[in-house]
């Protein structure tokens, strides 16, 4: 890959010793911009093209050797002369985006949180409830955003108010306060160990976000649901323990 600053690139492929090939294509790998063929194996490949506009180019060298058995390797020499312009200068770094999914990979499958300046070095993020979560990081450049750093991990459980008195039965609380903007607290019980799982849907049945997912001793709980970036209307979120399945509905107005 070349980057020219001004119009004009020569390129001259020299030392061959088997018939090659010297190609000049666009950025997009979508348009060839010039090829050479001089026919001989051993004679320069050569493609002038001093018109060409600036820009980001790719060059490729295609080589047949009609004696496979010979030597493993084609030596060659590529000269690339044109406009180019290197200050040298060192990328400032300006920020960092903070990126975080319930999946893994959270640049491609969740959403950024938000930025903080290069002077920052932490984030406070407000979580919408128990659950594994994922997140990366991104440095931003003032030449562009960095690759994504590793993947970090946080298992969060908002666990929230036990009591020592141990429910007589599972039961699935009304959302308070009913109709809520943003933020509603939504209670359960439990009465006896095992897995809980809390998911929200929209009247479609399509599922929004899921609140609980992991194991839970007896006792009463309660679960905070963020409803920032979801449009009004009526939500069902649903409670599984066990055999014991239950949903009900709950309003974000805004």
């Amino acid at each position: 890959m070349v980057t020219t600053t001004a119009p004009g690139l020569h390129l001259t492929l020299d030392g061959i010793t088997s018939c090659t090939d010297l190609y000049l294509i666009d950025e997009q790998v979508t348009t060839l911009l010039g090829t050479s063929n001089q026919g001989g194996a051993t004679q320069p490949e050569e493609i002038d093209l001093p018109e060409l506009p600036a820009g980001t180019y790719l060059i490729g060298v295609s080589i047949y050797d009609p004696n496979p058995a010979g030597e493993p390797t084609t030596p060659y020499v590529l000269t690339v002369e044109g406009p180019f312009e290197d200050t040298g200068a060192e990328p400032t770094l300006l920020s960092y985006n903070i990126y975080r999914s319930l999946a893994p990979d959270p640049i491609t499958t969740g959403a950024q949180l938000g930025s903080v300046p290069a002077s920052i070095t932490t984030f406070a993020d407000i979580l919408p409830g128990n659950g594994l979560y994922y997140y990366q990081v991104t440095a931003v450049y003032d030449q562009g955003e960095s690759a994504p750093s590793e993947e970090t991990t946080l298992t969060v459980a908002v666990a929230v108010e036990e009591t020592d008195a141990i429910p007589a039965s599972f039961v699935l609380g009304q959302n308070y306060p009913n109709p809520f903007n943003p933020v509603t607290t939504i209670p359960f019980e439990v009465k006896e160990p095992g897995r809980v799982v809390l998911k929200v849907f929209d009247l479609l049945g399509r599922h929004v976000q899921t609140l609980v997912d992991g194991r839970h001793a007896p006792g009463r709980y309660q679960v905070r649901f963020d409803a920032r970036g979801l449009p009004s209307g009526l939500y069902v979120y649903q409670l599984e323990a066990g055999s014991y399945r239950a949903r009900k509905t709950m309003l974000v107005l805004k």
